[in-house]
């Protein structure tokens, strides 16, 4: 793990390799072999190595590793992983009418409206009401005389 961090972050990123408590795979069923790696979970020694791994996964782009494409996602728990699902319908529906909105830890979801102003929403329920209160005009036929 302590290699695979400094191969694809280079050493400019870590001159020395940041110390790794634990790490393994995920206890899914094993795939076939031409199938995508299953995922593993990595116990990041210092707080602020962890924090700069997932800085630079977010500003780097689409990661390789040994010719592989790579994601680096933080762990989250089961409770705070439930919550953050349940936005998924609504962030699709922003995703559509044009809105732009980024998850806040635990759960909580900014949206950018149209005027650039940014809403802080604690639940899909109450970014469900704000769309039904914004939804784009589709009005667009006038009557001329």
């Amino acid at each position: 793990m302590e290699a695979f961090l400094v191969e694809t972050f280079g050493t400019k990123a870590f001159p020395a390799p940041p110390p790794v408590d634990r790490a393994h795979r995920i206890a899914i069923p094993r795939r076939k072999p031409d199938d995508t790696p299953r995922p593993f979970i990595a116990r990041i020694h210092r707080y602020r190595d962890k924090e700069r791994i997932l800085k630079l996964a977010r500003e780097s782009g689409p990661l390789s590793f040994h010719g592989s494409e790579v994601h680096i996602y933080p762990d989250y728990s089961a409770e705070v992983s439930r919550k953050k699902a349940a936005y998924y319908t609504v962030k699709s529906q922003l995703r559509s009418g044009g809105f732009r909105y980024r998850m806040f830890f635990p759960a909580k979801l900014q949206v950018t409206d149209r005027s650039g102003q940014k809403l802080l929403f604690s639940s899909p329920e109450e970014v469900s009401t704000f769309l039904r209160n914004n939804r784009p005009d589709t009005s667009t036929a006038s009557t001329t005389h």
